[in-house]
């Protein structure tokens, strides 16, 4: 999973456009998860 800034920057470069880690967000309960995801994508366009 992608830790840390630079790891994104080089997967993207490298044409990588599916991504998890905990640079994004910790492991949480699927309720919490639910919630979470709407926002996010919203406000991160294109990196999810």
């Amino acid at each position: 999973g992608i830790e840390t800034a630079e790891q994104l920057q080089y997967l993207r470069e490298k044409g990588v456009d599916s991504l998890q880690g905990y640079y994004f967000a910790r492991p949480m309960p699927l309720a919490e998860l639910l919630k979470y995801l709407p926002d996010k994508q919203q406000s991160n366009k294109g990196l999810f």
